[in-house]
């Protein structure tokens, strides 16, 4: 098949697949970088406002900080999660089983938890650290 034959669909899918992973990339470092931003901005406020006047309801920094600590943790987990499901789905394919079998088994439905997770997780943190703040800002 010369270069002028090539299938129109294949080509758009593999543009699609492209896309996906570069899409899934660039929300893995959006997570990682917002959250870890999140705990730097989180301990700056913490000591350049609060601590000046005394913490209240201190329990939603801590909380903040955990789901950001788990978003953080979830995607570090689903590189590795996403690793393994990459190499079942190239045995799978090897193995002639890629559309009889979940592609990238049990690790392929582990790293979308992962990734979802990770989201969440930051935006619960958002929402505690926002619910500290208020109850520190001096209106």
């Amino acid at each position: 098949m010369s270069e002028h034959n090539v299938d129109p669909i294949s080509e758009y899918r593999q543009s699609l697949l492209n896309s996906e992973q570069q899409m899934q990339s660039e929300y893995d470092k959006a997570v990682m970088t917002l959250s870890g931003g999140a705990l730097g901005i989180s301990m700056t406020f913490l000591k350049d406002f609060v601590l000046q006047a005394g913490i209240q309801e201190g329990k939603y920094l801590i909380i903040a900080w955990i789901f950001w600590g788990l978003s953080i943790i979830c995607t570090l987990s689903s590189f590795y999660s996403s690793t393994l499901a990459f190499r079942k789905a190239i045995r799978q394919t090897d193995e002639n089983k890629i559309y009889s079998e979940l592609q990238g088994g049990c690790f392929q439905w582990i790293t979308n938890l992962l990734n979802a997770s990770s989201g969440i997780c930051f935006f619960l943190g958002v929402i505690s650290f926002t619910v500290f703040a208020f109850y520190n800002i001096k209106w």
